[in-house]
């Protein structure tokens, strides 16, 4: 089943009732709340508060977006500690973490770097796996996932099934391309992160209405349809971020999910 949802981080400048409100108003059924602003790392009490006012409201806590990124820490950058984040996940009511792949591209990374990565990716899976939670990796550019390529990769090296991963498409891909990369590891992708850009010069990219996207997304979605369990499609940014444009993305969305039902 595919749950439609909302990144909270696409409103940081909302506070969390007013998140919640236009996640009701849109007719979604989930939040995936940022470690950010709305639900920072650490803070144990906002994180029960905002998980109460959730559920209070009818929406499920899937997922807590956090900014832990895997690995040696890089120099001039702070990293928040995993106990910190599991703690901080748990508390919100959260089934699984959304972790970062590390600070680099796979490509630029050399074994020095590769080993400990690993290392904590295991460390983090286990820890979650204590506390009845799971870890899932964001498809990013300048991280170990920053391709279908080298998110299989990982995926080969971590055989922990604790360890997931976010699908979000390429747009410097072809459609074919990321349907191919949706395919190798459909699996073991937990969630979507959904919004549809065109893509720009230089890796940058066009933020676009959702429905221009409607027909890759039918494709893009199809293939978790069908699956026992539930996969979470989190509308993550919008045109110019304005909440009309969202509703409009959020009404395109669930008229997908509905087409594929």
């Amino acid at each position: 089943m595919i749950i439609p949802g909302l990144c909270s981080i696409t409103f940081r400048k909302l506070s969390v009732e007013e998140v919640i409100a236009l996640s009701l108003e849109a007719g979604l059924g989930s939040i995936e709340w940022g470690g950010d602003v709305h639900v920072p790392h650490g803070d144990i009490e906002t994180a029960r508060l905002v998980g109460e006012k959730t559920r209070a409201a009818g929406l499920q806590i899937d997922s807590y977006g956090s900014y832990y990124r895997a690995g040696p820490l890089k120099e001039g950058k702070e990293n928040p500690s995993f106990e910190d984040v599991l703690a901080t996940a748990k508390a919100l009511g959260a089934k699984r973490i959304r972790i970062w792949a590390g600070w680099i591209s796979r490509e630029k990374a050399d074994k020095e770097l590769v080993e400990p990565f690993l290392a904590d990716v295991r460390r983090c899976a286990e820890l979650a796996e204590t506390e009845g939670l799971s870890i899932a990796y964001e498809y990013h550019r300048n991280t170990f996932t920053n391709t279908d390529v080298n998110a299989q990769l990982l995926a080969k090296e971590i055989q922990n099934p604790n360890v997931e991963f976010y699908w979000q498409p390429h747009h410097h891909y072809s459609m074919e391309e990321n349907l191919a990369g949706i395919e190798a590891l459909k699996d073991r992708i937990s969630n979507i992160h959904v919004f549809h850009w065109l893509p720009l010069p230089e890796e940058k990219n066009d933020r676009r209405l959702l429905e221009e996207g409607k027909d890759r997304w039918l494709k893009y979605l199809s293939p978790f349809a069908g699956r026992k369990q539930d996969c979470y499609a989190f509308l993550e940014f919008c045109r110019h971020d304005e909440v009309d444009n969202f509703r409009r993305d959020a009404k395109l969305l669930k008229e997908i999910i509905a087409l594929l039902t």
